[in-house]
This record gives C-alpha cells, structure tokens and sequence, in this order.
C-alpha cells in the first residue's frame, strides 16, 4: 500500500489499525463524557428557569414546621399596649 508517495509495509499497517482501535476508544469514551455533560448543562439552564419553591426542592422535609412566629412569642418592642378606653372587650 502506498500513502502520500511512501510504501507500507505490513508492520507499518499493524502499527496504523492498533492506533485506529486506540482512537477510536478514546472518541467513544470522549463521546459518552460529551454527552453527559451536555446533559448536566442543560439541567443547569433549566435550573435557572424554574420557580424556586416549592417545585424545585429535591428532598422534602418529615416534619416541617408552619411558617411564621407563633402565638404569644418573642418580643412585641414595636406595639404598644392600648389604651383602657380602646379596649372594648377581654379575652379570657
């Protein structure tokens, strides 16, 4: 067989289908690692598009609490205490 004016001999053609074979793992191998990580971008964009909460959350809490401070918690340092003649009627 002659290539670009140079004769081959069958040790040299040995040699070309051995690196052919080695070749063509490496762009199987570089083909999967491609697609995956295509995929990967995509599910990256898509990210990026959907609403946070709560559709986003992989894994869901057992026992979540309620949102929001419970009743007669914490401090009230903002609210005053109303007036008697404000008060029109009593709890308890």
């Amino acid at each position: 067989m002659v290539v670009q004016g140079r004769e081959l001999s069958g040790a040299d053609l040995d040699q070309i289908g051995g690196l052919i074979d080695e070749q063509t793992l490496i762009i199987e191998q570089l083909s999967g690692e491609n697609a995956d990580l295509r995929q990967q971008l995509d599910e990256a964009l898509q990210a990026g598009k959907r609403q946070a909460h709560p559709f986003r959350r992989r894994t869901y809490m057992d026992n979540p609490k309620k949102p929001g401070r419970k009743r007669g918690k914490g401090r009230f340092d903002r609210r005053h205490r109303p007036s008697e003649e404000r008060v029109t009627r009593h709890s308890r």
